[in-house]
């Protein structure tokens, strides 16, 4: 569960909701069984009967995902507007 989380950020967010309101945006079929595993035993606990080659190759699929939406994204690698959020930000407080 915690890969999957990291692997299907959404708009740069990690959700901290076990999958559940990520997966109503991916909508992949085996979430909802792995949640439902999870939240059946206690906490730090293994899950049991899972094909663990499919998960790896989910894995691996997910990840080369992420990795192309990357190499896609127009953004820049760093941040290059704090000098307009700081000049905005004291204007707004000069104002108030």
């Amino acid at each position: 569960m915690y890969y999957f989380r990291v692997l299907l950020k959404y708009d740069g967010e990690i959700k901290e909701d076990k999958g559940v309101i990520i997966n109503e945006i991916f909508n992949l079929p085996y979430i909802p069984d792995l949640i439902a595993q999870k939240f059946a035993d206690t906490e730090k606990s293994t899950l049991s009967n899972i094909d663990v080659t499919f998960h790896q190759s989910e894995y691996e699929r997910l990840r080369d995902r992420l990795q192309e939406a990357y190499e896609a994204s127009k953004l820049p690698e760093a941040p290059v507007a704090k000098e307009s959020l700081h000049n905005l930000l004291v204007n707004l407080r000069i104002r108030s």
